[in-house]
């Protein structure tokens, strides 16, 4: 995307490739496990519903606990199949591509669930609620995952990062350019400059949709 009669040069030549973080687990969750983690999901109860769409979540968007249960009814595109991260790490905004599997539960969480759960006359239009109608918290989020690993039969410690980190993993193992696995997780420290990023937004966009493993499974 360089036009070399304009700048010169390649500005991106000497940018540093992002990496994983050094403090990962030892034993990352594989795909097949994270398929089975959400599929661990009592479909039979309104709230087993819930816990399916917030664990896509979780791992369709590498999302963290403290963006997710801030996310708000506007902050879902389902036309554009983008989710606005409003509240992130260190305050700042973002927005990031959405698998389809993964819109798909959020929107049968919204049509068959939310409504049940709403109390009469309060509603802040948070996205993610309790069934009690209160806005579900780190804890709330952390039970959804324990539910759904309990009932998976998965005997390793999942925790709600285990499945940003896991996204990361298999993005990576599925050859995805680093620089927009990087954009994806929203790290604080970027490696990039800023205006090479706004140029590697709609690569990152085609590039996540192409490779992501909640594109490429249509049932599960």
């Amino acid at each position: 995307m360089v036009v070399k009669d304009l700048l010169g040069e390649d500005p991106s030549i000497d940018l540093e490739m992002p990496r994983l973080p050094h403090n990962l687990p030892k034993v990352i969750l594989t795909e097949d496990e994270v398929a089975k983690l959400l599929g661990g999901a009592d479909l039979r109860s309104p709230v087993g519903v819930r816990d399916r769409a917030v664990l896509e979540l979780l791992y369709g968007i590498a999302i963290r606990t403290g963006e997710l249960i801030a996310l708000k009814l506007s902050h879902v595109d389902f036309n554009e199949r983008i989710v606005y991260i409003k509240q992130g790490k260190g305050g700042k905004e973002g927005s990031v591509p959405a698998p389809v599997q993964t819109l798909k539960w959020v929107r049968r969480y919204l049509e068959e669930v939310r409504p049940r759960f709403v109390r009469k006359g309060v509603d802040d239009q948070t996205l993610f609620l309790t069934h009690t109608g209160a806005c579900m918290d780190r804890g709330a989020v952390c039970l959804s995952v324990h539910r759904c690993r309990k009932r998976a039969g998965l005997i390793r410690h999942v925790t709600p990062k285990s499945l940003r980190i896991a996204l990361a993993s298999h993005l990576h193992a599925h050859e995805m350019n680093p620089r927009h696995i990087h954009l994806i997780l929203r790290h604080e420290k970027l490696s990039t400059v800023t205006e090479y990023a706004r140029t590697t937004l709609t690569g990152m966009s085609k590039a996540f949709r192409k490779r992501h493993p909640r594109e490429k499974r249509s049932s599960r």
